[in-house]
């Protein structure tokens, strides 16, 4: 099998080649045309008035005539068969054919092939490609199979539409001649009709099963033809926007006095829709030709789905189950080679080695600013010098106490330069760092410390006294960071660390209902603090000053802490209150001159919310921002703030070491994630682990130095999702993605049941299960709801008895962290399902409007009525009366911050 692209013969057209009109001009011109010594016979219909079976049916007249034989009269006329079709319409057979229709497109989604890689204005373009397939071998096949070659191409689309969409079904359109009745076989008329298809491709069918249900739904819909494609796009949303049909030997026996006839397609100026397939089959090979909307589609694209479509019909025909097939060829592989070359040689060192030269570069200089304690005025900073000491200080204690290298140690803190002491001071001691989050619940802290296997932990006294019941129960020694003094000079201890070796543990939300462990590498984080001082699309301006502002249980606070600090730059720890505080925040990045910021877009957009920060973005390099998709709003606002200002958009899941590609947003193009970093590949898979060409829509998979060891202690969910594909470890991201035309990666959302909330991941089911687990409740989903500026959980369930959403929310933040806590609950007699027996999220209410119960009381006085008008901005809410409460209706942190900033701008203070 081969594909061969090449330019079809075009001529010029006659000057009636303009779009039709009605009147007066007539709706069909012949012209002879002389061009280049050849001669064309021109024929051009307009639909209405003729289809391409009239066209073959009018040669054969003309040829007749040529050849002086008599024409005989039509014996039953167009109008005639439209008089029939509209009394069969009024009679039993069209609700008939309405029940069928029903049973197979009720509830469809018409949105298929929706991956466009232009948003220009419409125009046609087409391209043809020679596909050499022996037709002697599809002929075989069919006969086997018993199906015509017409439903052979016809499955073939439909197979290639679905793997390249992600989809496990497919939707779109077909035309027959309609010429069912014996009367109309020689009718000059437009008699063709348009076939809405829908097929299941589930991967474990049999493709002879497949071929007959394809050849079985056609032969139904041909049966039901009374109900029309415009009925069908009224009753259920479908549309021709993607049309197949197999042309098959189109005027192959078609003459004109003796001589055969070639045809030779005309381009229009227009689409005849977004996308138009034609297979022609010619004496040793087939041809696809795709008819286009160019402002949508480019054609590279375009290539990549006719490649898609020949590799599928040459592995139709020697596989036995649909998730066998695969539609990317050697050819199409290739092109991988060129946009995976990342490869660059870094010598490993230990990450406390990189830190240990940093120091020795640079002794005096600051390492890291940060509150003296969470509630305090006054900053902290050490030297690089002081850091080093106090972390060797603590790497001694842990050696001491017997935690041999290679051991998960945990570290609590607050966002003090404590927790930049216990990060290094694990880290020497050859063992990997766990962060504990202050504000977990013991039950979560115990299952975390259990899972892990820690036997000690890295705090400070403030936060161990209150816990320190529990730190005996879970037999954790505990050393002090603030104990140490920063003049310390404890000398490096040169602990030995391999590539391999776990520089930290990070607990994400887990499917299963508990959080599970990711073991992340240490020549992952060395590369990623390579990429950070040397790859262009994370630019750092090292002697400078960052912002750190991630949770530290988030694994972008590695780059704050790690990547930034063994770089040379100063570290400015943001406090809870200043992450919450526009103000503070901005009055702290002008008194330590910040000039960079790595954070989510939903922070950046918050602090955009207060002029003020403006200011510090004029001075600012640049803005890292990652976890969540980057909105174009965004980007307009800090271009807006500062024309020079380098603006990042970076991805990567906890599994592959912080991040994988990056995209350099300068010039305000299509946003997207951008390429690969430096020693990372990214490849699209589909669902049997099949890669697919470019531009095809599918799980976007990571492989490269960063890819990390698997979730501690289990294994199935290791297996799951870390994979071998290529010949290399690989980690299967579950989000959906594509690689455009311009070679840069296109992030589509989440595949599975996980989100992302304020940076956070999320994994719903985690959620679902803690209220599953409540007495009393049966059943319970979990959604994602509210706008861009109010983003909300909220958790639906059916009970055996009314259980109040205060309950649930006790019962459920005993082992679930604050932010995974649903804003909304809503109990319900029954969960709304689909057809097929799942749960219709469509279906369930929405949660502002039945969670809370209000009596709306309109504001009075100007301070209410701006109050009001602050929280309805905020939330993204029509109507806010004065009685309403703010986090009830879905409020958060960032959310009041925008209130705040409102307030402020109409000269209120509002504390919060």
């Amino acid at each position: 099998m081969a594909v061969e692209v090449y330019e079809e013969e075009c001529v010029s057209l006659p000057p009636q080649g303009a779009d039709f009109k009605f009147e007066p001009s007539p709706l069909f011109h012949i012209s002879l045309l002389h061009n280049n010594g050849k001669e064309y016979l021109y024929v051009q219909a307009h639909h209405i008035v003729a289809d391409g079976e009239s066209i073959t049916v009018l040669l054969d007249d003309i040829n007749k005539a040529y050849c002086g034989e008599s024409l005989a009269a039509e014996a039953y006329s167009v109008f005639e068969l439209s008089l029939d079709e509209q009394n069969a319409r009024k009679g039993e057979g069209y609700g008939i054919a309405k029940r069928y229709y029903d049973s197979v497109f009720k509830g469809v989604s018409a949105d298929y092939l929706r991956v466009f890689d232009r948003n220009e204005a419409p125009f046609a373009d087409t391209i043809r490609y020679a596909v050499h397939v022996s037709p002697k071998e599809i002929e075989t096949f069919c006969q086997k199979h018993h199906v015509t070659k017409n439903i052979f191409f016809t499955a073939v689309f439909a197979l290639t539409l679905a793997k390249f969409t992600s989809h496990e079904e497919a939707l779109f359109s077909t035309v027959y001649n309609g010429r069912t009745d014996p009367r109309t076989e020689r009718l000059v008329g437009m008699l063709v009709k348009t076939l809405p298809v829908f097929v299941s491709a589930q991967p474990e069918r049999l493709v002879s099963d497949f071929l007959k249900q394809t050849e079985e739904h056609i032969k139904q819909l041909r049966k039901y033809d009374i109900f029309s494609f415009a009925d069908c796009a009224e009753e259920y949303g479908v549309n021709a926007d993607t049309i197949f049909v197999y042309q098959g030997r189109m005027l192959a026996e078609a003459r004109l006095g003796g001589q055969a006839v070639e045809q030779i397609s005309v381009r229009n100026s227009q689409p005849k829709a977004e996308l138009s397939a034609e297979v022609y089959e010619y004496d040793t090979s087939y041809d696809i030709r795709l008819e286009y909307n160019g402002g949508h589609y480019s054609p590279a694209l375009m290539k990549s789905f006719a490649d898609a479509y020949a590799t599928c019909a040459a592995c139709v025909l020697r596989s036995k189950t649909l998730g066998e097939i695969e539609i990317t060829s050697q050819e199409a592989l290739a092109e991988f080679e060129v946009f995976n070359d990342t490869f660059v040689d870094i010598p490993f060192m230990p990450v406390y080695r990189l830190f240990e030269k940093q120091v020795q570069a640079t002794p005096e200089r600051y390492a890291i600013i940060a509150r003296k304690e969470a509630d305090c005025s006054v900053y902290e900073k050490l030297t690089f010098r002081q850091l080093n000491g106090m972390a060797n200080a603590v790497a001694r204690q842990l050696c001491s106490l017997g935690i041999s290298p290679g051991s998960p140690v945990a570290l609590m803190t607050e966002r003090t330069k404590e927790v930049a002491v216990a990060e290094y001071g694990i880290l020497k001691a050859g063992c990997a760092f766990l962060f504990l989050s202050p504000s977990y619940p013991e039950e979560r802290v115990a299952y975390i410390a259990g899972e892990s296997g820690i036997k000690a932990i890295v705090t400070t006294h403030r936060l161990a006294e209150p816990r320190k019941e529990l730190f005996e129960k879970l037999g954790l020694a505990v050393v002090f960071a603030d104990d140490i003094d920063p003049n310390t000079d404890a000398s490096d201890l040169n602990v030995a660390v391999s590539p391999d070796d776990l520089a930290y543990l990070i607990y994400t939300s887990g499917s299963t209902g508990k959080p599970k462990g990711v073991m992340v590498k240490q020549k992952g984080v060395v590369n990623l603090a390579d990429n950070n001082g040397k790859n262009t699309h994370l630019i750092h301006y090292f002697s400078e000053t960052s912002a750190a502002v991630a949770a530290f249980t988030f694994d972008a606070s590695v780059v704050d802490t790690i990547c930034s600090v063994v770089n040379g730059m100063t570290v400015c720890i943001a406090s809870e209150n200043e992450i919450h505080d526009p103000v503070a925040f901005t009055e702290m990045c002008l008194e330590n001159q910040v000039k960079s910021i790595c954070a989510t877009p939903s922070f950046m957009l918050s602090l955009l919310e207060y002029p003020a920060f403006s200011k510090v973005l004029e001075n600012a390099h640049a803005v890292i921002c990652g976890g969540e998709a980057f909105p174009s709003s965004l980007y307009e606002k800090l271009r807006s703030a500062n024309p020079n200002l380098n603006i990042i958009n970076g991805y990567g899941p906890s599994e592959t070491t912080v991040a994988c590609t990056a995209k350099l947003l300068n010039n305000g193009e299509h946003i997207t994630i951008g390429t690969p970093l430096n020693n990372y590949k990214i490849y699209i898979i589909d669902k049997q682990n099949h890669v697919l060409p470019m531009g095809a829509l599918g799980e976007l998979v990571i492989l490269g130095v960063g890819v990390g060891k698997g979730y501690l202690n289990r294994d199935d969910l290791t297996e799951k999702s870390f994979i071998t594909l290529l010949g290399e470890p690989a980690y299967k991201s579950g989000d959906l993605a594509r690689i455009t035309h311009t070679g840069e990666i296109e992030f589509h959302g989440r595949i599975d049941n996980q989100v992302k909330l304020r940076g956070l991941r999320i994994e719903l089911g985690e959620i679902e299960n803690a209220v599953n687990s409540c007495d009393g409740v049966i059943t319970s989903i979990v959604t994602v709801n509210g706008n861009e500026n109010n983003r909300f959980l909220a958790a639906y369930y059916t009970a055996e008895r009314p259980i109040a959403a205060e309950e649930i929310t006790a019962h459920i933040s005993k082992s679930l962290a604050e932010y995974m806590v649903p804003r909304v609950f809503i109990q319900l007699d029954a969960m709304p399902l689909t057809a097929n027996g799942k749960i219709n999220k469509k279906e369930l209410p929405t949660p502002v409007q039945e969670s809370v119960e209000r009596e709306y009381i309109a504001p009075t006085g100007e301070t209410e009525k701006l109050l009001c008008e602050a929280f309805e901005k905020a939330l993204g809410i029509a109507k806010v009366g004065v009685n309403d409460d703010f986090f009830e209706l879905g409020g958060t942190s960032l959310t009041a911050t925008k209130v705040a900033m409102f307030g402020m701008a109409h000269s209120i203070q509002i504390a919060y």
